[in-house]
């Protein structure tokens, strides 16, 4: 236990101290969200606008997804559409939830006369925590590759707003 509340403490969380309440846990179930994401590749940055949603459920593999869609380019390009669906590992610390996350990314452009896409992966950690009620904030460093005519890797960093889910009655 104090080997815990140790590491907690070099992180910046908050930890019950031995004999103290354990901070709340956020509820189990779907959470959904918005989220702004600043992409980092090859020199330069692209930033989106993504809908995020993972399934809360303490110490488990679970789903996730996201989809966003790239608003700015720096070399004037077209608009592209990121999509995501991979596995998020729920760790529940300090009532917040740290999500390591991996899966397979596609990479679409939209609005062109000739399309183009790229696969790839992604691998990261992201952080959902309980801001009021039932609203929470979502926080993500998420390492990208992508493979078309040439392989290609970035960083995301991304934050935002999620609508938590609703707790659960406690059983009699």
């Amino acid at each position: 236990m104090r080997v815990a509340i140790g590491l907690l403490t070099l992180l910046g969380l908050p930890a019950a101290a031995e004999g103290q309440e354990a901070a709340p846990q956020l509820p189990q179930g779907f959470s959904l969200g918005a989220t702004v994401d600043r992409y980092y590749i090859d020199g330069g940055h692209l930033t989106a606008a993504s809908l995020r949603g993972v399934e809360l459920r303490a110490s488990r593999v679970t789903t996730e997804f996201g989809v966003g869609l790239i608003l700015s380019r720096d070399d004037g390009g077209p608009t592209v559409l990121v999509t995501d669906l991979g596995a998020a590992y729920s760790v529940p610390v300090a009532g917040m939830h740290l999500l390591p996350h991996v899966g397979p990314t596609l990479a679409v452009t939209v609005g062109q006369r000739e399309g183009a896409a790229a696969i790839g992966a992604y691998a990261g950690v992201g952080l959902v925590a309980r801001l009021a009620g039932r609203l929470g904030i979502r926080a993500d460093f998420t390492r990208r590759w992508f493979v078309s005519d040439g392989s290609v890797a970035g960083n995301m960093i991304s934050a935002g707003v999620v609508l938590l889910p609703r707790p659960t009655p406690a059983g009699p």
